[in-house]
């Protein structure tokens, strides 16, 4: 009696390949300015905020440390505070709102955009009306889902800030420390980053694998993650596996990326623009984890 077929081992590399030779279809198999276009508008809807370069400086701020000493910086600070409390008040209260508005904004559009970006790979189109539509269901269902993710975890980040800089200040406002302040302070940064790459690890899973698995069964978001826990139950090795990898391919993608940005002089840094630059990056970036996705079967099967 012959032996069963074994499948064939789930592998981080052979992804590579098969992303790449879908990225070439795409974009230049038959090369459209017009489709290069709407694929990136689509790569730029699922990744708003993801690229932009942007910078700030306090020159006020700076002013003061140059001219004086920690004690005068607290001083001048406390002064500061009961001359513009009220205003700083006001103010923090707009920024609060607006940062809030503008958050669920985009949270909402790269819901949406993600499956358009997915629509465009697995079809290999740049249509953008239709996918819009098509997918509205599914983008509020993904952005339901990563607003309670983006909730829950925030909650433990709020107190683990607030001990941060309450014993910050305290220490700069006394001009002195102890060695319980600062296990206190190393204490909150370690539990906050504990924190931010479970919520890393969430977000990361959910748009390589949930994304498609919402894509290709036509299900909501929690169904999504419970077919994808299943699939872990039994996988959960290759999926370690292409997490490590990840880390070390996303730091490659990011080193071109910075490097393509310094080229252009920051214009590869530019809303949409950079889309259009580096759509050959998104794409393959995408692809990967769909192709990675497909090896575990048929039923997994995304491309079209």
């Amino acid at each position: 009696m012959e032996p069963a077929d074994q499948p064939p081992p789930i592998s981080v590399l052979d992804p590579v390949s098969s992303a790449w030779a879908r990225t070439q279809a795409l974009l230049f198999g038959s090369f459209r300015f017009g489709k290069w276009l709407a694929v990136a508008f689509c790569a730029w809807l699922a990744t708003i905020g993801s690229h932009e370069v942007s910078s700030a400086i306090n020159a006020g701020m700076g002013k003061i440390l140059k001219d004086g000493s920690a004690r005068d910086v607290v001083r001048q600070f406390d002064q500061w505070l009961r001359n513009n409390a009220e205003a700083l008040l006001t103010t923090m209260a707009l920024a609060a709102v607006a940062s809030v508005v503008t958050g669920l904004l985009i949270l909402w559009l790269t819901s949406r955009g993600r499956f358009m970006f997915l629509n465009c790979i697995a079809r290999d189109t740049g249509a953008i009306a239709s996918p819009w539509r098509e997918y509205a269901a599914a983008g509020n269902s993904l952005f339901g889902f990563r607003l309670c993710v983006h909730a829950v975890s925030a909650l433990p980040a709020i107190p683990f800030a607030g001990v941060i800089g309450f014993t910050s200040y305290r220490m700069l406002r006394s001009q002195s420390w102890t060695w319980l302040d600062i296990g206190v302070i190393a204490g909150c940064v370690v539990g906050a980053g504990l924190c931010a790459l479970t919520f890393l690890a969430v977000e990361k899973l959910t748009k390589d694998f949930v994304v498609p698995i919402m894509y290709r069964r036509r299900v909501g978001a929690p169904a999504a993650w419970g077919e994808l826990g299943g699939l872990m139950k039994r996988k959960l090795g290759p999926v370690v596996l292409y997490l490590l990898f990840q880390i070390v391919m996303q730091a490659v993608l990011a080193t071109i990326t910075f490097a393509i940005v310094i080229v252009t002089c920051c214009v590869a840094g530019m809303p949409y623009i950079d889309a259009v630059i580096l759509l050959p990056l998104l794409v393959f970036d995408r692809a990967y984890s769909v192709c990675f996705l497909e090896q575990f079967g048929e039923e997994w099967r995304v491309m079209e």
